[in-house]
């Protein structure tokens, strides 16, 4: 009777004195008693709690790392950010930590009934002594100088309580939550944060999309309540702004089941929107549909032409899927070489899961001249990134003695 991989389908094994080892994967089982129709069905070797699914990894990213968000976390799924992933559109800027003093900037007032969260807001003259604005203020903020754009509004709201633009009001709970220009403050940042959220809308749909994205991802992550609704309505709003992020967020939402019934053909329409503003992570996602059949025919044709895309505007997971498609063949025939050549792509930006597949293929020789150092070294990095199966791999090879 033919034994079959349970991992990758495979039929041929090399046959050990109390186990086997697949040929195509690499997984080691044992055998059981039962069998089902004609194939003997097959245990893992090490009896553990946690299995090894694939010795060849292509998961996607964790839900919390998956969602993306231009604030610190990705509910990636991920990833994100986590997947955690770092990704401040709205203030990239290397020298942010040498901003974020400030604790002779601010001072505490009494609470009244007109200021109830008792924030002091400071005057700040122009050196040309031209009044300040708001767009001065949000300039400094996208650059990420947050405590040059508290003071202006430090400035301003000390004249005028506004009202001002939706995305300065989330500006000043993002101050107060981490404590960027003023002395971090829970009950403040929320509330601006919800200002941000319920004030008339004021600004452009790409401000407004951000504004509702990333206060989405506040509820996401608990910081304003934990309301998976609430998050996928704001997610919806931002999509309705066209903000391909908010879209990407609102497709996962359907995906997965988070704050709405799961619907995986809308989840497909709405990751191809974002896919069409160009978001890298949505071609993934597109191409992983066509590849499943997940709402909509599967089609590998169409699932490599949609990772070409996501590989080419740098997304490590479209590289990993490309370099598992060469590497299986499901696209026809194997090409070692090239599933090579992504999943170096992918290590290349430090991906866990190309590390650990670039690993493999020297480990094995597939695609590459094989090095067991260099095997090992990649697992040892795979495993610093978060890959969960490779810190035992490399405990492996250390067994071997190479």
């Amino acid at each position: 009777m033919n034994k079959i991989c349970k991992n990758c389908g495979h039929t041929e094994f090399a046959v050990f004195k109390k186990h086997y080892e697949c040929m195509c994967c690499g997984q080691v089982w044992k055998e059981a008693k039962d069998k089902i129709g004609e194939n003997l069905v097959i245990l893992p070797y090490d009896n553990t709690e946690e299995v090894v699914d694939v010795d060849f990894d292509n998961t996607e990213e964790v839900v919390d790392v998956d969602f993306d968000n231009t604030e610190e976390v990705a509910f990636d799924e991920e990833v994100v950010a986590s997947e955690d992933i770092v990704d401040n559109d709205l203030a990239d800027n290397e020298n942010l930590i040498d901003q974020l003093y400030g604790d002779d900037n601010y001072e505490d007032e009494e609470e009244t009934d007109d200021n109830p969260y008792g924030c002091q807001f400071y005057k700040e003259e122009a050196e040309d002594n031209q009044p300040l604005s708001e767009e001065d203020a949000l300039s400094l903020f996208a650059s990420g100088d947050f405590e040059g754009g508290f003071k202006i509004m430090d400035a301003l709201f000390e004249n005028s309580e506004g009202p001002y633009k939706n995305i300065t009001y989330y500006y000043l709970g993002k101050c107060f939550e981490q404590g960027l220009g003023v002395e971090a403050d829970v009950e403040n940042a929320k509330y601006f944060y919800n200002l941000a959220i319920t004030a008339p809308e004021n600004g452009s749909d790409s401000e407004l999309g951000e504004v509702y994205n990333n206060c989405a991802m506040l509820y996401m992550k608990g910081f304003l309540g934990d309301d998976s609704y609430k998050a996928f309505k704001l997610f919806e709003k931002a999509s309705e702004k066209n903000h391909a992020k908010g879209i990407y967020n609102n497709a996962l939402c359907y995906k997965i089941g988070k704050g709405v019934t799961k619907d995986c053909y809308k989840a497909f329409e709405l990751f191809k929107k974002s896919a069409d503003l160009k978001y890298d992570s949505a071609y993934f996602q597109v191409g992983k549909a066509y590849e499943d059949g997940m709402g909509v025919a599967k089609d590998i044709t169409k699932a490599v032409e949609f990772y070409k895309s996501g590989a080419k505007a740098g997304n490590t997971n479209a590289m990993c899927a490309l370099g598992d498609i060469y590497y299986y063949g499901l696209a026809g025939e194997k090409d070692y070489r090239l599933a090579f050549y992504w999943y170096e792509k992918g290590a290349e930006l430090d991906d866990a899961n190309c590390l650990y597949n670039l690993a493999q293929c020297y480990l094995k020789g597939v695609g590459c001249k094989g090095d067991v150092k260099i095997a090992h070294d990649l697992f040892l990095k795979s495993a610093e990134k978060g890959n969960k199966n490779a810190l035992a791999k490399s405990r492996e090879i250390d067994l071997l003695s190479y």
